[in-house]
């Protein structure tokens, strides 16, 4: 069970750096872990919503150097297509290409056909 859900599962992190005191560039990290799902109408990154306003608090506190998913560069508020933290639901979602997907590695879960648009 674990190979096989470690097939689709990837890490989400960030470098950042202090903003009032000296740290090296990339000597402080947080990091999550992130999916990709496609539902029909291509596919999306999937993380939860309090890990985006974990990223949110990061960037306002302290000086945030990289965010990557995998070995991809990546920033989460350009690619951003909804965080439910705010209606309850703990799950925030990406803009993500095929081809960034492919370069971490991993797997997409695919959805149920059939689902009404």
């Amino acid at each position: 069970m674990h190979d096989s859900g470690a097939r689709y599962v990837t890490r989400l992190f960030w470098h950042y750096q202090d903003k009032s005191l000296w740290t090296p560039p990339f000597a402080l990290a947080q990091h999550a872990s992130m999916f990709f799902l496609d539902c029909g109408r291509g596919p999306f990154a999937v993380t939860a919503g309090h890990v985006y306003e974990t990223y949110l608090e990061c960037r306002q506190r302290r000086r945030v150097r990289s965010t990557q998913i995998a070995n991809v560069d990546f920033d989460p508020v350009e690619r951003l297509i909804a965080c439910g933290k705010n209606r309850g639901l703990d799950i925030a979602t990406f803009r993500i290409t095929p081809e960034e997907i492919a370069a971490t590695g991993k797997k997409i879960v695919r959805g149920i056909g059939g689902l009404s648009r």
